[in-house]
């Protein structure tokens, strides 16, 4: 600590403290922006959802769904983070815990680089991708996003992951009519596999450590986004079976 420039109210409290820890509630909810030349820009905030009743993760959304001043303070606080951090000509996400009751915001985490897994969901409703930012500034350029958006853009896009049972190994036909199957059209959606060759067995898994299946879509609206989620999911030949014990 003798190496640090510590304030005056820390630097007296000396080594006979502790430091107490609140447990963070509410939605989990995230902002992302750049810096070019110490100027702050958030272009999108983005929530975090999970199964109904369960701590595991669903989707993503963009944009954020909360209420505009829970947004707006999000975006505020997120400025004068980075502000006081120091950091330019990066790109940065940041995590926070929003109670939609109160409108309190809770700082989670910083991370100086913008999120890849948003990118299909920033081109989706805005019509670049959040990479667009990051070689804007790699180039010196403002990336200089417009403010109104596309009408013909979807006004939401939703990313969902979908994972197997703890301990159940997976499997993809390999025929040549059900890989055709696994590229089922639907309008504004795009689907990932993370393995070729199947899921193998583990035990003590838990269903969020093991992503099967990444879908993308864009659209009108929450139901049409979940309608689309499950149009894709019917046409991918995953089956799944009961791991021996």
């Amino acid at each position: 600590m003798s190496h640090l420039d510590l304030p005056p109210e820390v630097n007296e409290i000396g080594a006979h403290a502790c430091l107490a820890e609140e447990a963070m509630h509410g939605q989990q909810v995230a902002t992302e922006g750049y810096v070019h030349n110490g100027n702050v820009v958030v272009y999108g905030a983005l929530d975090s959802l999970n199964y109904p009743g369960t701590p595991s993760f669903l989707r993503h959304q963009y944009p954020s769904q909360l209420p505009g001043p829970v947004v707006r303070r999000m975006r505020e606080v997120s400025i004068a983070v980075i502000e006081q951090v120091g950091l330019d000509n990066v790109t940065f996400s940041i995590e926070f815990f929003c109670d939609t009751d109160s409108g309190d915001v809770r700082l989670l985490e910083i991370n100086p680089r913008h999120s890849q897994s948003h990118a299909e969901l920033f081109e989706y409703v805005d019509g670049v991708p959040n990479h667009y930012c990051m070689l804007s500034v790699a180039l010196g350029r403002d990336p200089g996003l417009p403010s109104a958006r596309d009408p013909t853009r979807s006004p939401r896009s939703g990313t969902t992951a979908g994972s197997p049972t703890p301990s159940s190994p997976g499997h993809r036909p390999r025929t040549r009519s059900r890989r055709c199957a696994m590229t089922y059209p639907v309008c504004s959606s795009t689907s990932r596999h993370p393995r070729e060759h199947g899921f193998l067995p583990c035990r003590n898994r838990t269903a969020t450590a093991t992503n099967s299946r990444t879908s993308t879509s864009g659209a009108d609206s929450e139901a049409e986004l979940e309608r689309k989620y499950d149009q894709t999911i019917a046409a991918l030949p995953f089956e799944f079976s009961t791991a021996a014990s």
